[in-house]
């Protein structure tokens, strides 16, 4: 009997690399949105890379890019890999729903401009799960109530002992960002998890950065 694509996702548990192919934002094959797709379907920690057919700007449609199990993205760099919210919607949304399990999202090498969460937080990146950024751009993302390029939160505050959401910012730059909390905040973040120094790669043009990480 012949096994659909679908299935044999749903059965695969060894990481994948999954390939960007086009700068279309749709289910189709190729599509950076059909990429994180396929990687949700499995807990393996795939890995998704941008073929040289992807550079430029993927412009969302108006609704942001769900990540619910590990990932890494790989972006050939800031410079020819673009993801613009089209100041339509926030650009990444992390989280596996599960405040006991985390689910690490590694993102390098791209661009995020544009994201706009109206009414939320979080303008390029919301997430309740570890998050790697390195040698990313996040420039002129907004979000109304925290986070206009990041917010960060760590849902099993009170329901583990040991805090299991991280931040490690490197090589990277924030910048003309708005929103409460200004470029980056961070929701039950211990200052220790924040490695790489995060306040050190946030630059000027930004609005209400905050001094320091809330602890918990």
């Amino acid at each position: 009997m012949k096994t659909s694509a679908v299935e044999y996702l749903e059965k695969r548990i060894a990481p994948a690399n999954i390939f960007v192919t086009n700068l279309n934002d749709d289910l189709n094959a190729g599509s950076l949105r059909k990429a994180i797709a396929d990687a949700n379907l499995t807990p393996a920690p795939d890995t998704i890379i941008f073929k040289p057919t992807a550079f430029g700007t993927i412009f969302l449609g108006g609704t942001q890019l769900d990540i619910t199990a590990p990932l890494t993205i790989k972006g050939p760099g800031a410079g020819k890999a673009i993801i613009s919210g089209n100041d339509t919607s926030r650009i990444f949304n992390v989280d596996n729903a599960d405040a006991a399990e985390d689910a690490p999202f590694a993102l390098s090498g791209l661009a995020l401009t544009k994201g706009n969460a109206t009414g939320g937080i979080g303008g390029a990146i919301f997430s309740t799960e570890s998050l790697t950024v390195k040698d990313c751009i996040l420039s002129s993302n907004t979000a109304d109530f925290g986070g206009g390029g990041i917010f960060l939160v760590n849902t099993a505050l009170n329901k583990v002992l040991i805090t299991i959401t991280t931040i490690t910012i490197t090589n990277s730059t924030i910048t003309a960002t708005s929103g409460g909390g200004g470029a980056f905040f961070g929701l039950g973040v211990n200052t220790k998890d924040v490695r790489g120094g995060a306040q050190g790669v946030i630059k000027s043009g930004n609005s209400r950065v905050p001094p320091s990480i809330p602890p918990h």
